[in-house]
């Protein structure tokens, strides 16, 4: 109801949504200009990848803001409200806030999405297929960016200001835009397949459709989402435990 008050500056916002979600399209198209392949992936390819986080990213943005909601509650001093309704609180604090431009990011990956599967070769059955564990661990990747913010935004609870940790949240989070092959040593992406799971977010959703799905990647994302998610919980939960409310 906030975003839409202002038809003029919503129009504005979502614009500001579709540039920024075409630029890396266009760095992408640039590189390939200049090479072949990005660590022995295709442009179409590539661009599979880029898709899967446009899609992820943009989900987030409009169903949970990032969690930003949460933070911004406790700032403002209205969590007390949050942890009194007969709802549970986690649920509450957490899609308080949603970006209704934002399901223009989802339109935009689905655009690109399209072209670029359009240059695969795939029979209908395979495509249905891949297709299916494509969106299923981008859903996974969902919950694992969900959790994430949490946590972050969980730490508002003690800290009144956390804009520099979501600021670096969301730097590393970008990082999946591309394909983690790109990125060396292997040491740096083991890291970016437990510790930091980015490329559980697009790269390993990218290979579930273009090359099928891998029993063994599809059980490590749900063993890696439920980690994620459980974790996040319980250290939201533990935090309430030391909240101070603003009446007190």
């Amino acid at each position: 109801m906030e975003r839409m008050a202002y038809p003029i500056n919503f129009f504005v916002m979502i614009i500001g949504v579709v540039v920024q979600m075409i630029l890396p399209v266009i760095l992408i198209n640039v590189v390939f200009l200049f090479s072949e392949n990005l660590s022995g992936w295709s442009r179409s390819e590539t661009m599979i990848v880029l898709s899967a986080y446009m899609f992820v990213e943009g989900l987030s943005w409009a169903t949970h803001a990032f969690v930003a909601g949460l933070k911004m509650s406790i700032r403002a001093g209205n969590f007390d409200i949050v942890l009194i309704k007969p709802i549970d609180a986690q649920f509450t604090a957490s899609f308080s806030r949603a970006d209704p431009e934002d399901w223009m990011r989802l339109v935009t990956a689905a655009m690109v999405f399209a072209m670029a599967a359009r240059d695969l070769s795939f029979t209908w059955g395979h495509l249905l297929v891949n297709l299916f564990f494509y969106l299923l661990l981008l859903l996974l990747a969902y919950v694992i960016i969900y959790s994430i913010s949490l946590f972050v935004a969980t730490l508002s609870i003690w800290f009144t200001e956390v804009r520099a940790l979501f600021t670096i949240t969301d730097s590393v989070i970008r990082m999946s835009r591309y394909p983690t092959d790109i990125y060396f040593p292997a040491a740096v992406r083991i890291i970016f397949s437990t510790i930091l799971p980015i490329a559980f977010i697009s790269t390993i959703p990218a290979k579930i459709f273009l090359f099928g799905p891998r029993l063994d990647l599809i059980a490590y994302s749900f063993i890696i989402t439920i980690i994620f998610f459980v974790t996040s919980r319980k250290f939201f939960h533990y935090a309430l435990k030391h909240y101070s409310s603003a009446s007190s």
